[in-house]
């Protein structure tokens, strides 16, 4: 599949902060449990819930040909004024064709349209692949950190 091949769906929390993903949720969440330790006695769609019920979260999610979820990107906005990349994940057959940069580039987006002045994000492993792309993206290395003005 080529790039062009994938569409992008938005969804934001309302002033209440509940985030509704409706029928995109399960899928959602089994991506998010690739990522993440989901805790034997729970199940992926309540962690997923759990941390979407934190910080006025935003989500963008890539979807195929087929409308099948193939990557999510989560954003949050830490205060009015600094967002942060907080978790995404693109399904490993579907990798190398862009789909992250544009779930990168579309929360960026979103944070300058709600006021963000500054992005950052905390890369899951030191070794991490995405360090060199977000420091090419002009993302500047505070400790453990990557952080850009808007």
């Amino acid at each position: 599949m080529l790039e062009g091949e994938y569409s992008y769906k938005s969804f934001m929390a309302t002033s209440e902060g509940k985030l509704d993903l409706g029928d995109y949720l399960p899928a959602v969440a089994n991506l998010y449990s690739s990522l993440h330790v989901v805790p034997q006695d729970s199940c992926p769609i309540e962690e997923l819930e759990f941390s979407l019920g934190i910080q006025n979260p935003s989500v963008v999610i890539a979807l195929n040909t087929s409308s099948e979820v193939v990557g999510y990107g989560i954003l949050r906005i830490i205060t009015p004024k600094i967002a942060d990349l907080s978790s995404a994940f693109v399904k490993e057959s579907d990798r190398r064709r862009g789909i992250y940069k544009e779930l990168v580039k579309r929360r960026i987006d979103i944070a300058k349209q709600k006021g963000s002045q500054r992005i950052q994000i905390y890369p899951a492993h030191s070794d991490s692949i995405q360090i060199p792309y977000f420091l090419k993206e002009g993302f500047q290395q505070r400790d453990e950190w990557y952080i850009k003005d808007l």
